[in-house]
């Protein structure tokens, strides 16, 4: 599985790839895992036509420099098929994640339950 997260906290980062790590692990599946800082750096990926082929991607929303629902209404545009889970500290943007097929919200901290129930 090729997995993208992009967070602006490289603690927050750190803590997804440990705990999806464990879980492929646990299951005897392979796991690559892309770390981002600018969801900017993710949409280079697609604008030029390299289709890095994520499998799932975890999206802050309050990133530094740009807001990362913004950088998931630009992603579509390229990839309608790939997963995206957003991770953020608020709730406020859930029903606007459905207006960009998100497969899943979640507020941080983010424990390692929720995020195993849903991969699971």
């Amino acid at each position: 599985m090729l997995v993208a997260i992009c967070d602006d906290e490289k603690a927050e980062c750190e803590k997804v790839s440990g705990i999806l790590a464990q879980k492929m692990r646990k299951r005897r599946e392979p796991l690559q895992i892309v770390c981002f800082q600018q969801g900017e750096d993710l949409i280079e990926q697609y604008e030029d036509g390299r289709k890095p082929g994520y499998d799932l991607i975890f999206m802050d929303i309050f990133l530094q420099k740009e807001n990362g629902m913004e950088i998931v209404r630009r992603l579509r545009g390229y990839d309608r098929n790939v997963s995206v889970v957003f991770l953020t500290g608020s709730p406020d943007y859930a029903v606007e994640s459905y207006e960009v097929w998100a497969d899943g919200y979640l507020l941080k901290p983010v424990s390692q339950d929720k995020l195993e129930n849903l991969l699971n």
